[in-house]
C-alpha cells in the first residue's frame, strides 16, 4: 500500500485524504490543531462531505491517521 500526506486537515484536506483511502492508499493528515487530530484518529468528521461513519471506517482499517 503506498503512502500520502496531506497538509491541514480541513475542507480540502479532509476530502482528498478520503479520496485517496478510498483508491486504497495509507493517508497521514498533517495539521496544526490538536484538537482537530484528536478529532479525525477518533473518527470523527467535521466536513459534511466526509460522513464519520466513513472516515472512522478509513481510520479502524488503518488507512487514514492524523498528527501534528
Amino acid at each position: 500500500m503506498s503512502r500520502v500526506g496531506v497538509v491541514g486537515a480541513g475542507y480540502v484536506g479532509v476530502p482528498l485524504a478520503d479520496a485517496f483511502a478510498s483508491a486504497g492508499k495509507s493517508v497521514v493528515l498533517v495539521d496544526v490543531s490538536a484538537d482537530r487530530v484528536a478529532q479525525i484518529n477518533r473518527g470523527e468528521s467535521y466536513i459534511l462531505d466526509v460522513p464519520s461513519e466513513k472516515l472512522a471506517g478509513h481510520v479502524r482499517d488503518g488507512r487514514i491517521s492524523a498528527t501534528t
